[in-house]
């Protein structure tokens, strides 16, 4: 690993960057240098004013929709650039790393509370009770996050079928 005089994480939006550097020791302390507009002119004041404390910079961002345009530009600066793709971030053995905590959440509560418990015979069968359960998971059971009580309970209201003649 090459030493660097300084750390730079870049947070990167569409319209916005925020910047953090951490300097080269490993007790460095991580400091905040806040958000700089995605622009040319505001990355080059943000480099020029690190480079003036710190003479090898480091910088890296996580992959993303914005591209590589910032990667080509710091690199076209003389500075070290990292691209992190999230799916490649170590995780330490044994951690399972969460995407939505929602997803996650109805995921289990669907296993636990059917699948582990059935066995389907049919595919018919299979598509009846997880309508019921889904159903019933919906509009009759309680969620905590929602105070104990049903997220979408039922508000349909029969109405008079029978036309109005004015």
């Amino acid at each position: 690993m090459d030493n660097f005089d300084a750390y730079v994480g870049l947070d990167v939006h569409k319209d916005t960057i925020a910047v953090a550097f951490a300097e080269g020791e490993r007790s460095g302390e991580v400091c905040s240098l806040g958000s700089i507009p995605h622009e040319t002119t505001a990355i080059n004041r943000m480099v020029k004013k690190l480079s003036v404390r710190f003479e090898a910079i480091s910088f890296a961002y996580e992959a993303g929709p914005c591209g590589y345009g910032l990667h080509r530009h710091l690199l076209g600066l003389g500075h070290v650039c990292d691209v992190v793709a999230p799916s490649r971030t170590p995780v330490q053995p044994g951690k399972r790393r969460m995407k939505n905590g929602y997803c996650e959440s109805f995921n289990a509560r669907f296993r636990d509370e059917l699948l582990n418990g059935e066995v389907f015979t049919t595919l018919r069968e299979a598509q009846i009770l997880i309508e019921r359960w889904r159903r019933h998971y919906n509009t009759v059971r309680p969620h905590s996050a929602l105070g104990y009580r049903p997220s979408a309970p039922k508000s349909i209201v029969p109405i008079d079928q029978r036309p109005t003649m004015h």
